[in-house]
């Protein structure tokens, strides 16, 4: 390179970049690319085009373009915003900047993201598990590519797995995923990108998932019809049998069933702990043949392999027992645990 013609070149790189343009030096033009945003864009979604060089910031303001064959106006910084088509329909944008022009494709597609946390939950269940500190999560991505009933095959296809911001999976069909949970009191984004093998379908998706502190939610096991998961016990349920089995169910806990070996219960019934059964922790028995009135069964849940399990509930439940009769058939009351007895002693 002669000295002239560097001298040239830094004082083309010293010009504003409106100017920069406007000259130009043989075998020395400015790479341009165009630009989408968003990149990945989904059906009928708006999306901006500029032209950006690999030494300018800018080379909009002398840029044409045209969409589909039809010339567009740009806006006064020269980009230009397009509306995309239906999902497999092509969009053609050209750009041209002197001597270069610039042609950038794109098909917009669908991607359905299917996010499945690792905790229990119990038969007949019909949510997804929540996400709980301390378990995983399983991710499916279901990308739909193609058009005129052509599809793609997921091996035909690379998928790309992020967890706030960091790749954590890769690889051709690579539709599936299993992640960390999100961390307790925190929140995860998690992003798949899908993208054919030759370029021309191109997807994302992403959700937000806040990490789920684990609950247990408490039922009456009855000796014929066993737990029953249709009626929740609710606070100041009142209770009519004289002897009451009661069954936690410790949601989106991390564990294979509510009498997994890690987990750790620990019940009182006014404030006076009761003795866990050791073959089924989860439930407790109540006797109110003598006593009637409200007692408040508490629960701590906690586990021996995860420490960010740690849940504690009560709830006030009126048993209307055999009791004592006091004047005017009213049955007596009693708040003593004592009283109420428990099918541990």
């Amino acid at each position: 390179m002669t000295r002239a013609l560097l001298s040239t070149l830094l004082l083309l790189l010293a010009l504003p970049p409106y100017a920069s343009a406007q000259f130009s030096i043989p075998g020395f033009e400015d790479q341009l690319t165009i630009t989408a945003t968003p990149s990945l864009p989904g059906p009928n979604e708006f999306v901006h085009f500029s032209v950006e060089g690999a030494i300018f910031s800018s080379q909009n303001a002398d840029a044409s373009w045209s969409v589909n064959g039809k010339e567009v106006v740009p806006h006064e910084d020269g980009s230009i915003d397009v509306q995309m088509g239906r999902a497999g329909e092509k969009t053609v944008v050209i750009a041209t900047v002197g001597s270069q022009t610039l042609t950038h494709t794109i098909i917009p597609t669908t991607v359905d993201l299917i996010v499945e946390g690792g905790g229990y939950t119990p038969p007949f269940f019909k949510g997804r598990p929540l996400a709980s500190p301390g378990t995983v999560l399983r991710v499916q991505a279901i990308p739909h590519f193609g058009s005129a009933g052509v599809t793609i095959a997921n091996d035909q296809i690379m998928f790309t797995w992020r967890q706030n911001g960091t790749v954590v999976a890769s690889g051709k069909n690579r539709a599936t995923a299993t992640l960390s949970a999100p961390p307790l009191f925190g929140a995860d984004t998690i992003l798949v990108e899908a993208r054919s093998q030759d370029g021309a379908y191109a997807g994302s998706a992403s959700v937000r998932l806040p990490g789920i502190d684990p609950a247990a939610t408490l039922y009456v096991h009855h000796p014929l019809v066993g737990i029953k998961y249709y009626d929740a016990v609710e606070e100041g349920e009142s209770v009519e049998d004289v002897e009451t089995t009661f069954a936690a169910v410790p949601y989106f806990a991390d564990a294979r069933s509510p009498s997994d070996p890690g987990l750790i219960y620990e019940w009182s019934v006014n404030g006076r702990a009761v003795r866990a059964d050791a073959e089924r922790a989860s439930e407790i028995t109540i006797n109110a043949d003598s006593a009637s009135g409200v007692a408040q069964l508490s629960l701590t849940l906690s586990s021996s392999v995860n420490f960010f399990l740690h849940a504690e509930q009560s709830w006030n439940l009126r048993f209307l027992g055999t009791g004592s009769a006091l004047p005017g058939g009213a049955p007596q009351s009693s708040s003593d645990s004592s009283i109420f007895r428990t099918g541990i002693q």
